[in-house]
């Protein structure tokens, strides 16, 4: 029995904004530009009105701050398609204390590369403005995972942060970490997954780790649904990194406003 059509997920009190497919795609496309070369990243980003632009870099750690008037987006820049594999077979998964919690050290580390320089930037940007514009942190993949870290950080030195998005994000910590983190920004998190996407996957819960956020997950043919089908635990490889590519989180939320679309007009 197929799971419903997930509508637009509601406003959890009065805190953080609602889900928006409209946001995810916005942010699944500045992902991908992400990884793009540095140079090369600028004029999309100009092309799609943002006129602040800074660029982090710091052993393999890569981000970038654009925005407006209108939004603030950290996106940090994910695992290269080609070295997924690798990433996945490390097994350097030792957790490190962090953020009320125990987290994954190679996550920790990578965000602590560029932390101050992100902060800093942040700061300045909003102050150029008299309503300092909503705050959006995004990421695929470990990008993800370093989004996630940045964002803990950022609410407990006391910046709003308005939504984090993730595109196939691994687990980042142990249970306390995904506690705490939930406590304050489980309205604003939104972990996307797509179909049987393996690095959402991992680590495994056998080695203490869990996510964080609410799960907007797709289903096979890309449609978002309610909850995920108890037959996605088995997998084939090639499907499972296939569904991490960036290219089909961007067709599935294609493919999910076009049925959502389908729908309104059926009933109108």
């Amino acid at each position: 029995m197929k799971a419903p059509l997930a509508t637009q997920t509601r406003r959890k009190k009065d805190k953080g904004l609602a889900y928006s497919d409209t946001i995810a795609l916005e942010l699944a496309e500045v992902s991908h530009i992400s990884y793009q070369n540095a140079d090369s990243v600028v004029q999309p980003m100009h092309d799609r009105g943002f006129d602040q632009f800074f660029y982090f870099e710091r052993d393999d750690t890569e981000a970038f701050l654009v925005g407006n008037a209108e939004k603030l987006i950290v996106i940090f820049r994910g695992t290269e398609p080609q070295s997924v594999k690798d990433w996945i077979t490390n097994s350097q998964v030792a957790k490190v204390k962090a953020c009320n919690g125990r987290v994954h050290a190679g996550f920790w580390n990578g965000c602590q590369d560029i932390w101050s320089e992100v902060e800093t930037e942040i700061q300045r940007v909003r102050r150029q403005f008299a309503a300092p514009p909503p705050l959006f942190l995004t990421g695929h993949s470990l990008g993800g995972a370093l989004a996630i870290l940045a964002a803990a950080q950022l609410e407990m030195c006391g910046h709003q942060v308005d939504g984090v998005y993730t595109f196939g994000c691994p687990r980042i910590g142990d249970r306390h970490f995904a506690m705490q983190y939930n406590r304050k920004l489980y309205n604003q998190t939104f972990r996307l997954v797509n179909h049987r996407d393996i690095v959402a996957q991992l680590p495994p819960n056998e080695l203490g780790y869990t996510h964080v956020g609410q799960l907007i997950y797709f289903d096979e043919t890309g449609i978002r649904r309610i909850s995920p089908f108890p037959q996605d635990n088995r997998f084939g490889w090639a499907e499972a990194f296939y569904d991490h590519d960036l290219k089909a989180y961007r067709q599935s939320l294609n493919a999910t406003q076009a049925a959502l679309l389908q729908e309104s007009s059926i009933h109108a």
